[in-house]
């Protein structure tokens, strides 16, 4: 299977200092190996999600193997089924979102910081 690859920086990065999916592919027993931007990777295991109503079309042939990033960087299958890249990437890491992202970025669309 061919991972699914974006290299440019997303345009719904802009403001946002946190790393993003570059490379996704599908892999066997509901598996899914993720590159970030920073260039963390890893295989995220999701067969804990296959009996819920949300990932149902994980049920049918072909739906997980279909995964590819969405329009606004999430890990996309389905309207009905996508996941949060951000939480996926605190998953495999084990660092909170504070010790990963400043909240604050220069340039055109500044964030306001977090208290």
């Amino acid at each position: 299977m061919t991972p699914t690859q974006d290299t440019e920086i997303p345009s719904y990065q802009e403001g946002y200092d946190f790393p993003w999916v570059t490379d996704l592919e599908a892999r066997d027993r509901h598996r899914i190996w993720i590159r970030y931007s920073d260039g963390v990777e890893g295989v995220v295991d999701l067969s804990h999600c296959v009996n819920k109503p949300l990932f149902a079309d994980w049920q049918t042939e072909g739906i997980f193997e279909s995964v590819r990033i969405g329009d606004f960087g999430e890990i996309w299958w389905t309207d009905k089924a996508s996941l949060c890249a951000d939480s996926i990437y605190l998953e495999l890491t084990g660092k909170s979102f504070d010790e990963v992202s400043s909240g604050l970025v220069p340039g055109p669309s500044p964030l306001v910081p977090r208290p």
